[in-house]
């Protein structure tokens, strides 16, 4: 048996605008089980040529979320 204690882990994520939503949280069960949920949702739809930058920044924040840290501590 591998004997880790979570020290940290990362505060629920939510983003929505109007490209999409994006969820991801950590949930420490009875202690010695994390439950991992993850969920990207892309909306379709035509979106103005100007607005091209705010969805980079939307996928842009996703991929810096998606690499968010828990910190495990070996007993």
């Amino acid at each position: 048996t591998l004997n880790y204690v979570l020290e940290s882990l990362f505060d629920p994520i939510v983003i929505e605008n109007e490209f999409g939503m994006y969820k991801a949280s950590v949930t420490n069960v009875d202690g010695s089980k994390l439950i991992y949920q993850r969920e990207l949702i892309i909306l379709s739809g035509r979106h103005p040529k100007e607005k091209f930058a705010e969805y980079v920044a939307f996928r842009k924040n996703i991929v810096k979320k998606d690499k968010s840290k828990m910190v495990l501590i070996k007993e």
